[in-house]
């Protein structure tokens, strides 16, 4: 029933906030299976995937908050479901996936560290090719130039470089 979904669901933030992950990691999936709804449907999400994280289990962590981004677009656990997604997808050494939730999240600081320090120009290419649509696009091939030029790629660095958009502005 969902009112004892309600309840495993009050129950499971209790025990996460007591540090009882494992407990809290099952009561959550129960509210889930009785069909928990709205509000509480994303509480019982947070409270499994919070819970899945600090258990080390990053790919089940990543999948719930995954799903709770999806379902919950514009909800207030969502910025915070999208810093979970970057934590567990750098714990796992998928930096590609960090920074799409760093960009997604508009955190500069952590996309320019990912992408002057953390990713190979290679990685970083990589990356680009993949997300065309991205905002960020010619930002982070003019990073990736820079990073080719530090390397003395000049070649590379050019063709980069060229495919940076610029507007052009009339003073």
């Amino acid at each position: 029933s969902t009112d004892g979904g309600a309840f495993a669901l009050r129950v499971a933030q209790t025990n996460l906030e007591m540090g009882e992950d494992e407990s809290a990691r099952a009561l959550a999936s129960r509210a889930l299976a009785s069909g928990v709804s709205g509000n509480e449907r994303a509480a019982a999400l947070w409270v499994r995937g919070v819970a899945e994280y600090k258990l080390k289990q990053l790919a089940a962590s990543r999948r719930t908050f995954e799903s709770l981004i999806k379902e919950f677009p514009n909800g207030d656990l969502t910025e915070g479901a999208r810093r979970y997604v970057a934590m567990a997808a750098e714990d796992a050494g998928d930096l590609e996936a960090a920074l799409e939730q760093y960009l997604a999240l508009d955190y500069t600081d952590d996309a320019a560290y990912f992408v002057d320090v953390l990713m190979t120009p290679e990685q970083l290419a990589s990356f680009v090719e993949r997300h065309q649509d991205s905002p960020a696009r010619d930002v982070l091939l003019y990073s990736l130039g820079v990073r080719l030029m530090r390397e003395h790629r000049f070649n590379e660095a050019r063709a980069a470089y060229s495919r940076v958009r610029t507007n052009e502005q009339t003073f």
